[in-house]
């Protein structure tokens, strides 16, 4: 058995989205992935991005950084911060 955070925030700045991100970041070594090797992986990953969906027109959002766990490598990082 295993306990699993699902979460779903808007934050009005995005100094608030990268303090939540980065505290997930911290707990790296104890992330695990269940199911990989079978037809069903559940794989371990957050992100935060730009999200347009508030306005008229909406429009796709837009990656910032993203961090998904990839078995015993650790944590495989996309930072698309300039």
């Amino acid at each position: 058995m295993k306990y699993r955070v699902i979460a779903n925030l808007f934050f009005d700045t995005e100094a608030d989205a990268k303090k939540v991100f980065d505290e997930m970041t911290l707990l790296e070594g104890k992330i695990n992935n269940i199911n990989e090797e079978k037809v069903n992986p559940e794989i371990s990953s957050f992100n935060y991005h730009k999200c347009y969906h508030d306005e008229e027109p909406s429009k796709p959002c837009e990656i910032i950084r993203k961090t998904t766990k990839l078995s015993d490598r650790g944590l495989e990082k996309v930072d698309n911060t300039v």
